[in-house]
Parts: structure tokens; C-alpha cells; sequence
């Protein structure tokens, strides 16, 4: 790791430490515009590194080789391991696994991110575990927190959680458990591991009303009616 100075001194130094960096034999990370990137004075970057521009990097955050830090990113307290890519994502107080994805707009916290794991579109994870090889689907979110206390969420190895999904924690879900897009989850431990929950409440029209009026168009009256869609 390189440790990566304050922005300000980016702005006036970066020239001489890449030099520095060269003629040590060395690689540091790469800054695609280091006059639009703001870096705390104790964060450590790794080699190869690529970090776009309006990207920040607060606290004590440790970022691996070979990562790619896309435009818009928020990284805080957070570690990542070698070859991960974040593009505009909000990290803070996470563990980011090694070749993982996220996505723009997506946000963690407090969270672990297991290897090879995608979460590449818009959604919130906190307090959760994410195992190898799961595929989080868009505007998934953790309910995590009941007013009063923060609740975990385990997601096991190779799971598969399809858009718009609520995870209700205390909650598990199994190792390859796949989980149908627009499930509100609330069992504490779903033991079907390799099936598909559905977690959906049937549709209704609750009061619709229906107009009847007279051969010259006045209103008759209004039947209200509750109807089940299928």
C-alpha cells in the first residue's frame, strides 16, 4: 500500500511522488483527475488503483491493488481487498471481499461483502453479511433497523435476491436460496436452501368505485368494490 496524502498536497506534490514512484521501481495507484479527488491523509491506496474523478475517500479506509474507484464513490472506514470495483456507490464502516461490484447509487454500511458478489444497481444493505457469489438485484434493501435497535441479515454463499426485495432482520437466508423480486421477506430462517421463496401479497383494488350514470350522462351513484387480482 501507498500511503496518499491530503488533496491539497495531491494538488501541489502528486508530479514529484509518481517520479519518486518510477525511479523506486515502484507503482502507486493511478488518479484519473487528482484536482477533483479528496483523499483523508490516513487512507492507503493499492498499486494499479484506479480512481476517477469527485470520488471521496474518508477515515481510516484501506483500498487493495488493481481496484477500480468509479466516479461519485464515498468510501469510509471501510477496507477493500485487491480487485474490487465500486462505481458511485456510498461504503462506510464495510469489508469489501476481492473481485466484488457495486454499483452507482447503491449504499452500505457496516456491512461485509463476500468475494465475487455483485450488488451493481440502486439499494441498501446495513448491518448484513454477504456471502461468495451472490447476486443482490435492484432496490433490494435490508430493514434493519425497528426504531430502537439494529437487527443483522446473513445472505449465504450463491444466493440470488431479485429487484425489490425486503429483507425484514433477524433474518438468513441459506446458501443458493433464491428469493423472487418483489418479496417482502420476514421468516427468520427460510430452510429451503437451492428453492424459490415467494414472499408476495396477493393484489387488490381496495374500494375502487365504479361510476353509473344515467342515459344523459348524470351520476347515479358510486359502487364501491374490493376486487383480488390473481
Amino acid at each position: 500500500m501507498e500511503r496518499v496524502p491530503n488533496a491539497r498536497w495531491w494538488q501541489v506534490k502528486h508530479a514529484w511522488l509518481y517520479t519518486r514512484l518510477r525511479m523506486e521501481g515502484l507503482e502507486g495507484p493511478q488518479f484519473v483527475d487528482n484536482m477533483n479527488t479528496y483523499v483523508d491523509p490516513d487512507v492507503l491506496i493499492g498499486a494499479g488503483t484506479v480512481v476517477e474523478p469527485n470520488v471521496w475517500i474518508k477515515g481510516n479506509t484501506v483500498i487493495g491493488k488493481n481496484c477500480r474507484i468509479g466516479f461519485g464513490s464515498v468510501i469510509i472506514d471501510s477496507e477493500l481487498e485487491n480487485d474490487v470495483v465500486i462505481c458511485g456507490a456510498r461504503i462506510e464502516q464495510c469489508y469489501i471481499c476481492h473481485h466484488a461490484e457495486i454499483g452507482y447509487t447503491a449504499q452500505m454500511k457496516r456491512t461485509r461483502f463476500g468475494a465475487r458478489s455483485k450488488m451493481v444497481h440502486r439499494g441498501y444493505l446495513g448491518d448484513a453479511t454477504v456471502g461468495e457469489g451472490v447476486n443482490i438485484g435492484a432496490d433490494v434493501t435490508t430493514a434493519n433497523y425497528d426504531g430502537a435497535n439494529k437487527h443483522k441479515t446473513v445472505i449465504g454463499d450463491n444466493a440470488f435476491i431479485g429487484t425489490g426485495v425486503n429483507l425484514v432482520a433477524p433474518i438468513e437466508i441459506p446458501t443458493g436460496m433464491m428469493i423472487a423480486s418483489g418479496s417482502t421477506v420476514t421468516t427468520k430462517d427460510p430452510k429451503e436452501p437451492g428453492r424459490l421463496l415467494v414472499a408476495r401479497a396477493p393484489g387488490r383494488l381496495s374500494q375502487s368505485k365504479r361510476v353509473v350514470k344515467d342515459e344523459r350522462g348524470w351520476l347515479l351513484k358510486n359502487i364501491e368494490e374490493e376486487d383480488q387480482l390473481e
